[in-house]
């Protein structure tokens, strides 16, 4: 097989192996860490480890540290890199970092004393009583002193409900207040005292009467583009809303990307770094306005003291459905009317949504954090959260759904969990995501793939409390195939060892979204395509294929070759003429798709 000639299984490790990295801030561990087990280019990676310092078990490896009197260790571990007869290795020179003594843990708890806007205080602080510095289990604690406690109190109250730091403000038309706090940071027998910190706790300003409740919301169907924009209603009694705009139009949306602004909640890919850029366009903007002081900016840029640190999360959320609402109607729930707005959009008083199944949060915390670890969160690299994203979107979880909102609209399907039940459909996924995407995902080591897979077909798609449906997840397609399959055509032209042509479901789903393109369903029904900004466009080349006729190879070819919307060009990789192909079976007539399916599916 000319894909395992020595020579391109010798460029294949030592392409992994140039790239293998350990995903460990300047190789110094003072926590458990993970490993990579598989490269970019399909090698895969195994490690020793050179001391028992590190003991590893599978990707994981777990550290013991040196106490604070020892010092810190290093410990060589080696990873080789193989693919079919052919390996090599790779040493890195890990430091596991001595467990601190308590004067560096004081130290290092003293330096995360601070306050705030402390020129600027007009509500409660927060002083806390105890302080857990990153690399060590040890707490430190802290004791308060306030040079004015009718002002800023620093000890909680005797009943332990109210805290230290409870702020007391000057009443309107009195002067601000000057006050001084002090900490005094102890742990075992050392105690030291903190560098003072002086606040400036703000007089009240006289605050007119509040008249209305202002709720930011979608509309209730999901339906159209312009359902996914914020709009903004008002209420005298929290029970009767008004739309703020007369014509009913959002009052925020969006006019890039996919042009929609739902679920704003919802972390999305370097969302640190976004938040970020919008946090420091205010503050130049404040500063400029002279709202703040010119060092508030440079608080917002000092690393040293605010971290703006990439997430994860993946979760399905769909609108609240009137089929959960029955079930906890029948299980006595009262309550559940849902709140109308003059516009016919509501909320309801409950949510359908899946049990949040990953937070993975870049661990950039410089002035530490709760164990949120123990409640399930993952803490990891920002390298490592990129790859868990990549792994959802464009493998595991994100393609599998396209899938599912393709063939669901041809096949009348709404609602996803029912589509669970198609046996063709439910084996179209799994050949997409198992034998055509796993062999070249991106693992970020920390979740497993397959595993992840595994749950998202078997537990979570199936679920019938996630009435999600397929007209939702088709809203935008064009904007999505790139992303969702077109990274992993691309995975499969730059791998040594896997062949472009052994794709055959990612053209098959290319040639369902053109089929669905038609607005024709598999019953010669007529059916609303969903909102995507390319429909104008990508419609017109299907405009003369109909049930019962031929699609023309050439006529499509401007879409075919289209690298924005594939990710690739289909005709350089390959692919053009099986998406003809495949479309040509789908519109032989009535009950076409189901066929197809059902050929080359099963």
């Amino acid at each position: 097989d000319q894909l395992s000639t020595p020579e391109t299984l010798r460029a294949a490790v030592q392409a992994d192996k140039e790239a293998l990295a350990i995903d460990l801030p300047d190789l110094k561990a003072d926590h458990d860490f993970t490993l990579p087990t598989k490269g970019g280019n399909g090698c895969d990676i195994t490690w020793v480890s050179g001391s028992a310092a590190i003991v590893l078990e599978g990707s994981k490896a777990k550290i013991t540290r040196p106490s604070a009197e020892e010092a810190d260790l290093e410990v060589t571990l080696t990873a080789t890199i193989a693919m079919g007869s052919v390996s090599d290795t790779k040493e890195f020179s890990v430091t596991v970092l001595k467990e601190m003594d308590d004067v560096s843990v004081v130290d290092k708890a003293m330096e995360k004393i601070s306050i705030p806007n402390q020129d600027d205080i007009r509500d409660n602080i927060f002083l806390p009583s105890e302080i857990e510095v990153e690399g060590t289990e040890k707490k430190a604690r802290v004791e308060w002193a306030s040079s004015n406690k009718n002002v800023i109190t620093d000890t909680a109250s005797a009943d332990g409900k109210k805290a230290a730091g409870i702020v007391a403000r000057p009443e309107p038309g009195q002067p601000d207040v000057m006050v001084t706090l002090q900490a005094t940071v102890t742990l075992g027998s050392i105690s030291k005292k903190a560098q003072a910190i002086t606040v400036t706790v703000k007089a009240k300003k006289k605050q007119e009467k509040t008249t209305s409740y202002l709720f930011a919301h979608f509309t209730g169907t999901e339906g159209r583009q312009t359902d996914e924009q914020i709009y903004f209603a008002t209420s005298e009694d929290g029970s009767q809303w008004m739309d703020m705009t007369a014509n009913g139009s959002p009052a925020l949306s969006s006019a890039i990307g996919e042009k929609g602004v739902r679920d704003p909640y919802l972390i999305r890919s370097h969302n640190g770094d976004k938040l970020y850029a919008a946090i420091n366009a205010f503050a130049e903007k404040w500063v400029e306005n002279s709202l703040v002081d010119a060092g508030f900016k440079t608080y917002i840029c000092d690393k040293t003291k605010v971290s703006f640190p990439w997430t994860m999360i993946d979760k399905i959320t769909p609108r609240p459905d009137a089929s959960v609402e029955k079930i906890l109607r029948e299980d006595g729930v009262e309550g559940l009317e849902s709140v109308i707005t003059t516009k016919n959009t509501y909320v309801a008083p409950f949510v359908n949504a899946e049990e949040c199944e990953y937070l993975v949060i870049e661990d950039a915390f410089p002035n530490g954090r709760p164990k949120l670890e123990k409640g399930g969160f993952i803490f990891t690299g920002r390298k490592t959260v990129d790859k868990v994203e990549k792994m959802k979107v464009c493998t595991c979880l994100n393609p599998l759904h396209s899938c599912l909102a393709i063939f669901g609209c041809i096949l009348g399907y709404q609602k996803i969990s029912e589509e669970m039940k198609d046996v063709e459909l439910k084996k179209l996924i799994e050949t997409v995501g198992y034998r055509e995407g796993l062999p070249v995902v991106t693992n970020p080591g920390i979740l497993d793939p397959k595993e992840f897979i595994d749950k998202v077909i078997n537990v979570r798609f199936p679920n019938p409390f996630m009435p999600d449906t397929p007209q939702r997840i088709a809203t935008d397609t064009s904007q999505k195939l790139a992303i969702r399959f077109g990274e992993t055509i691309k995975a499969y032209q730059a791998s040594y060892d896997k062949d472009v042509k052994d794709l055959k479901m990612i053209p098959f789903v290319f040639a369902g979204w053109l089929r669905y393109l038609m607005g024709i369903d598999d019953a010669g029904r007529t059916y609303e395509l969903s909102p995507d900004p390319q429909l104008d466009t990508v419609s017109t080349y299907v405009s003369n294929l109909k049930l019962g006729g031929s699609a023309d190879g050439e006529t499509l070819k401007p879409i075919l070759e289209n690298d924005k919307i594939f990710g690739v060009n289909l005709y350089d990789a390959g692919m053009a003429e099986m998406v003809v192909g495949y479309l040509n079976e789908m519109i032989a007539g009535v009950g076409a798709v189901r066929a197809t399916l059902k050929k080359y599916v099963l």
